[in-house]
């Protein structure tokens, strides 16, 4: 796994060097132009990361303001969900941020509380990120977009191809 991380994260900053749709829209604490968070940065509601698909589309993965952390495939004129922390519901305060500890949290603005998180506390890496590779998941399918914290992939995430 280590090694398909690496990998997907070489790509990932080839794909940004060669001029790639990559980047975060809104008031993230993220910078403009960045298709990562790195430990102590945040999505806020209505935030995105943006990652360029080798064979055609993007994927975007966005704090919705329903409180809803969701990866979607966009290609063409066509989207689809593809992965979501299944908050939604909780509020237009939820945020998500990349804790020092490594840890992946989503939090309540309001009542401070944790409404999902990653546990990846103490887990290797420095960022968060969707790979825009084609992998195995661990069930056999093939998916596109599984997302990273760290070193750790997070379940079922990415896109069914």
């Amino acid at each position: 796994m280590a090694k398909l991380r690496k990998a997907a994260t070489a790509l990932a900053v080839c794909a940004a060097a060669l001029g790639g749709t990559v980047g975060v829209t809104g008031s993230a604490s993220a910078n403009p132009g960045q298709w990562y968070l790195q430990r102590g940065q945040t999505l806020n509601p209505g935030d995105s990361l943006y990652q360029d698909v080798p064979n055609g589309g993007y994927l975007q993965l966005i704090m919705q303001t329903d409180g809803n952390l969701v990866e979607y495939h966009h290609f063409g004129s066509t989207f689809w969900a593809c992965w979501s922390t299944n908050t939604w519901g909780r509020g237009h305060t939820d945020y998500v941020t990349y804790q020092q500890d490594g840890n992946f949290v989503m939090y309540d603005e309001n009542t401070k509380g944790v409404d999902w998180e990653s546990h990846t506390k103490g887990v290797g890496g420095t960022i968060v990120n969707m790979s825009p590779l084609k992998n195995t998941a661990d069930n056999g399918t093939v998916r596109v977009g599984m997302i990273f914290v760290g070193n750790h992939l997070i379940g079922d995430s990415g896109c069914v191809y």
